[in-house]
């Protein structure tokens, strides 16, 4: 009786693994044919704004002495209305990195652009909080976040900003190529940008490192309601 009884447990479990597995599978050939089916369809957006919004890039910084200076450069030539663009340097840093991001923020003041600084010696939720920080001065309408090795288009902004005409679009995910690509299969990296409104709903309060902020932005913000639109932009 009792051998019975576990081989009917364990045919069940055996069952259970092989049709979770199957489904799995079937899920990942739906998503090649979707691929297949949408690959020279790109995406855009609904409508176009006819008054461009205002903006904030916020910018994660800790210790990252050797690309900050590289990533403040490439943020100020982004391709966007200076009176429209603020740019917040979330500086979480202990080294020398400090120094480096007060003299460059500074340079950006003094040809005229909106630069936040804002240095944290509690670094409270790590990464998340430091972006929970930049949200409570933030003066855009919309939030661009950008890692401290990205090196941003010019035109990222305006290639991204009008699908936020969809009230229902509450976060963009685009994909970057690295600057080393050919060194690596692992080069695909994520920004993200969003509504204040689904930052909020992502709770930066709590810590995001273990998902990464681009992962639990999309979790959260779709609890919330949001949807997100991926757009692909290659180097």
């Amino acid at each position: 009786m009792h051998g019975s009884l576990g081989h009917i447990i364990w045919t069940v479990c055996y069952l259970g693994v092989l049709i979770g597995l199957s489904a799995y599978g079937i899920h990942r050939y739906f998503i090649i044919y979707l691929f297949l089916k949408n690959r020279k369809r790109g995406p855009v957006p609904a409508r176009y704004f006819e008054q461009l919004p205002k903006v904030t890039v916020q910018l994660p910084i800790f210790n990252e002495i050797y690309v900050v200076e590289r990533l403040l450069r490439s943020v100020s030539q982004l391709d966007y209305p200076r009176e429209l663009l603020q740019i917040q340097v979330l500086d979480d840093s202990t080294d020398e990195t400090c120094e480096v991001v007060a003299a460059c923020a500074e340079e950006l003041r003094q040809k005229g652009f909106n630069v936040q600084r804002i240095h944290r010696v509690d670094r409270t939720g790590f990464k998340a909080g430091a972006l929970a920080a930049g949200l409570e001065a933030a003066q855009g309408e919309f939030m661009c976040i950008l890692d401290a090795d990205f090196v941003p288009q010019p035109d990222l902004l305006k290639r991204t900003v009008h699908f936020f005409t969809d009230p229902k679009v509450g976060m963009i995910q685009t994909r970057w190529g690295h600057l080393n690509r050919g060194y690596s299969f692992f080069w695909m990296d994520i920004c993200c940008w969003n509504r204040p409104r689904a930052a909020e709903a992502a709770d930066f309060s709590t810590s995001m490192e273990p998902l990464g902020c681009g992962d639990a932005l999309v979790l959260k913000a779709a609890a919330a309601g949001s949807t997100t639109r991926y757009v692909k932009i290659s180097i």
